[in-house]
């Protein structure tokens, strides 16, 4: 059987990259014929591009200074490596399909669209882009772990999933709150499904983990919002509790400013290794908190100004740790996590989504 997935495979973030190469390798490991359907649209691939966008001004300096030009212009190189980085990444992992003009994907028997935020419309210019939504598509077509990154749809967003679902042999996705929204939608059960990183779990990853040098004990802090100083701030405060050195992730490159060792061109299997050896980690990413939990490692969750953000909260309260979301402005007092009960649940919760793919590859 051929399966294409359609994700945000070319999105130059971790994220993106591991869920698609996770969905991949799970499929494989079913002994199906999988290909990454290479969709290159403009909102997925001009963001990361090496040369320095005006969007990308760092949070703590949008004066387009002279100095801070300058600055833009020594990071070259450094932008120039994590691109190289990440594009060799596609081309080591992904068997890719060429699209063709008009192409009705007819050579495959089914394509799966997810996982990621393929749903969300801010991300596509305020619009749904009808691919993600299987249209044109003459063979079997369902969605796993599709995200919106919403919990509230107008009547113009409902009438166009009332419509598109349609093209759906099955739904599934990512969040509880959107499947609450979806399923008055349509005579089609609406299933929740994990995250392919928690779903292939710590064999699949770990067969592409590379080595990093870094501190012997370090407390690891992810950004993908451009709150890097609030991130490691509250990793500085945990970091002295366990006497360990601080590493620093972000999704975008900047002059440094803190004490924090950032690796700023480390690829996907670099990530994979910083968070499965790290004593703790701090977070704002879904996938800093879903490798954290892949490697049952101590973290915190953060959201800024009491901002709920969906992903991260449906996973977290699926596994009934809710208590590791915190303000990014807390200071709390680092204690370990009980992983024994999340276990237990996210393997039943990954037995649950085993089942949705066979039933919707039958």
């Amino acid at each position: 059987m051929k399966i294409g997935i359609l994700t945000y495979h070319c999105a130059h973030n971790y994220g993106a990259m591991l869920q698609a190469y996770a969905m991949l390798e799970y499929l494989r490991s079913l002994g199906y014929e999988v290909s990454v359907i290479d969709y290159t649209p403009a909102f997925l691939t001009v963001p990361y591009r090496w040369f320095f966008p005006k969007s990308w001004l760092p949070e703590y300096d949008t004066s387009g200074s002279l100095k801070s030009h300058v600055k833009e212009c020594l990071l070259t190189p450094l932008r120039i490596k994590r691109y190289r980085t990440f594009t060799s990444f596609i081309r080591n992992y992904f068997p890719l399909y060429q699209m063709r003009k008009n192409d009705d994907f007819s050579g495959f028997d089914a394509v799966l669209i997810g996982s990621d935020q393929v749903w969300r419309k801010t991300i596509h210019g305020g619009q749904f882009d009808p691919l993600y939504f299987g249209q044109g598509m003459k063979c079997r077509v369902f969605s796993y772990a599709a995200s919106a990154g919403i919990n509230i749809l107008d009547e113009e967003d409902r009438t166009f999933f009332k419509n598109s679902l349609r093209n759906f042999f099955a739904v599934g996705v990512r969040e509880e709150s959107l499947r609450e929204l979806l399923q008055p939608l349509t005579e089609k059960q609406v299933e929740t499904t994990l995250d392919p990183v928690l779903l292939a779990g710590e064999k699949i990853m770990n067969k592409i983990a590379s080595s990093v040098p870094v501190p012997s004990k370090y407390v690891l802090y992810y950004d993908i919002l451009r709150q890097t100083s609030a991130c490691a701030a509250f990793a500085s405060h945990i970091s002295k509790q366990l006497n360990a050195d601080i590493v620093g992730l972000t999704g975008h490159i900047f002059w440094k400013k803190n004490d924090a060792s950032i690796h700023f061109a480390a690829g996907p299997e670099e990530f994979v290794s910083l968070i499965r050896n790290a004593e703790c980690i701090v977070t704002n990413s879904f996938h800093g908190l879903a490798f954290s939990l892949i490697f049952n490692k101590p973290f915190y969750s953060l959201m800024s100004h009491q901002q709920i953000d969906v992903r991260q909260w449906s996973i977290l309260q699926k596994l009934g740790l809710e208590e590791r979301f915190v303000d990014n402005k807390d200071r709390p007092i680092f204690s370990p996590v009980d992983f024994s009960a999340a276990n237990w649940k996210l393997q039943e919760e990954a037995e649950k989504s085993a089942i949705f793919l066979q039933q919707a590859l039958r």
